[in-house]
């Protein structure tokens, strides 16, 4: 989720964008249908491919043709992280404060968010939590900025970290204490290493069509008989991203539905905050009497509107007045 950037891949930023207007979806089904359903299991690529993407971006910008003594991009990597976990306990304690209960209708206290501390931050197991997934991107972030310095001198360090974090889910699943931010920090790794692929490797794969409909074939049979289970997880992840980027460099950025989901990528983490706000207000909104099914397409419609507009204002406004910009870089760049 990370947004402006001098020089950007536009199909990036569709990619980026298309992963927003899919957790509007997410989320309208969540609160307006309930968290069940098996149709889930098709979109829970969503929130792992952000977590992944921040790690592509992390391994492609910072973790390539950099020298070990360039201190700045430690600092970068390192702010950028801690800066991701302040903002999400500060959106959690405003979130509680303005709502006593969640959409579920639970009781949410601050007293209780603070003693849950080690769920909240560690293993991820608090369904409480809003804005979640800012944990996982954070720990992405701050932990690259670690991997500077031994990723110039050892090719391969990446690839040990990455195969000890998958040996560490397994042996958490083995023993019946899975972390979801354990995997959702490996999957951000498993993006760092990818990101160090050149892109023109990447770009040849995108073009070949007939390998990518052959990847995304294996992982709906996969996902279809297996479930979502973590593998089929990774894959699906990859699988998606690989598509939706190639839908976004064949789409370009020329029209205005293309522009506006370009826009939406460049303002991912600002339109991932926006939409869960619109979403919860939504659900204490539309009376329950309008059926379901209606809710929820008027919350997917509105929140999608609102969420653009909101995007597009705050372009305009960081491209009119330096105080906006400023303002923005400090609390979400």
């Amino acid at each position: 989720m990370s947004d402006a950037k001098p020089t950007r891949d536009s199909a990036l930023d569709f990619t980026k964008g298309a992963l927003v207007l899919l957790m509007i979806l997410y989320h309208s089904l969540n609160h307006f249908l309930g968290p069940q359903g098996d149709y889930y299991r098709y979109l829970r690529f969503i929130t792992p491919s952000f977590i992944f993407i921040t790690g592509f971006l992390a391994g492609n910008i910072y973790l390539s043709n950099r020298q070990p003594g360039e201190s700045k991009f430690h600092a970068r990597l390192a702010q950028r992280g801690v800066k991701l976990l302040v903002l999400f306990t500060l959106l959690n304690l405003a979130a509680i404060t303005a709502f006593s209960r969640n959409f579920q209708d639970a009781v949410v206290q601050i007293r209780h968010f603070v003693e849950s501390g080690w769920s909240v931050y560690v293993t991820g197991n608090y369904p409480p939590a809003q804005f979640w997934v800012l944990v996982p991107i954070g720990y992405t972030l701050a932990f690259s900025s670690f991997l500077l310095v031994p990723c110039q001198r050892y090719w391969y360090f990446v690839h040990g970290v990455c195969v000890a974090l998958l040996l560490a889910v397994g042996a958490s699943h083995l023993i019946e204490s899975p972390s979801a931010t354990l995997e959702l920090f490996t999957i951000g790794l498993l993006g760092v290493l990818v990101g160090r692929i050149s892109a023109k490797k990447i770009q040849a794969l995108v073009e070949r069509t007939l390998p990518l409909l052959a990847i995304y074939l294996f992982y709906l049979v996969a996902i279809t008989i297996w479930g979502a289970c973590y593998p089929v997880q990774i894959a699906a992840v990859c699988a998606n991203l690989l598509l939706i980027y190639k839908l976004g460099r064949e789409a370009g950025d020329t029209r205005v539905l293309q522009r506006a989901v370009v826009l939406l990528g460049k303002y991912s983490l600002f339109g991932y905050i926006f939409h869960l706000a619109v979403v919860h207000v939504l659900s204490r909104m539309l009376l329950p009497s309008s059926g379901p099914m209606t809710r929820l397409a008027v919350a997917v419609a509105l929140t999608a509107m609102l969420t653009w507009l909101a995007t597009e204002t705050l372009d305009r406004l960081r491209r009119q007045w330096r105080g906006v910009d400023q303002l923005y870089k400090v609390a979400l760049a």
